[in-house]
């Protein structure tokens, strides 16, 4: 499975949306087999998806997102985990526990994570 984290200064960034860096992990029987990280080159949702789509990415997980955007991204296959907060490696280890639904993990004014 790989799976995509839009990062902004080692945190989950803010907004999917305007995010310009993704970091990608490669993830077999819940271990990091590989980490990619990958700068969008402008803000074109088209470019961002087409992106995604080029590097198979399977799952983003990220902080809001546009309606649009997430909309973009499940037509082509692609689940979003969005209205997720926190430093980088604590999100990724919540994520390989299944516990991004933490309360402490979600965007302030969030009651949940949309998955």
């Amino acid at each position: 499975m790989r799976v995509a984290f839009s990062m902004l200064n080692g945190r989950i960034a803010p907004v999917f949306d305007s995010s310009r860096c993704l970091l990608i992990l490669d993830i077999e029987s819940g271990n990091t087999i590989e980490k990619i990280e990958h700068q969008f080159l402008n803000d074109n949702p088209y470019h961002k998806v087409r992106m995604i789509m080029i590097y198979e990415i399977n799952i983003i997980v990220c902080g809001a997102i546009s309606q649009w955007m997430n909309t973009m991204l499940q037509s082509v296959g692609i689940q979003t985990i969005a209205f997720v907060s926190g430093e980088e490696q604590a999100i990724i280890k919540a994520f390989l526990k299944n516990k991004l639904n933490h309360p402490d993990y979600l965007m302030p004014g969030c009651k949940h994570i949309n998955q």
